[in-house]
């Protein structure tokens, strides 16, 4: 897996915490978190939410919200999802 530094937990506007990663986002970074939150709640209970939204947030710009017990948000470019589309593709 892609290792990245840990994000750094703020609250947000509403007083739900969420995290900003360090920049700039990676595909992968996304992935990671989500295997994390993933493996955080099977080994604590087993129970649990996981929520992923996208939306474009400049021409070339995608902002990703991983949602658990903590959100995470990421900006991509239009190049990055090119490239990691045509290296998961063709390894």
């Amino acid at each position: 897996m892609h290792q990245t530094q840990p994000p750094i937990p703020l609250p947000d506007g509403n007083g739900y915490p969420h995290s900003i990663p360090p920049s700039p986002s990676e595909i992968p970074d996304v992935f990671d978190r989500i295997a994390h939150i993933l493996l955080e709640t099977w080994t604590e209970t087993g129970f649990g939410h996981l929520e992923i939204e996208s939306e474009r947030i400049k021409s070339d710009k995608i902002r990703v919200i991983v949602k658990g017990s903590t959100y995470y948000r990421f900006v991509l470019s239009d190049q990055d999802v090119k490239t990691w589309k045509a290296n998961s593709l063709n390894p």
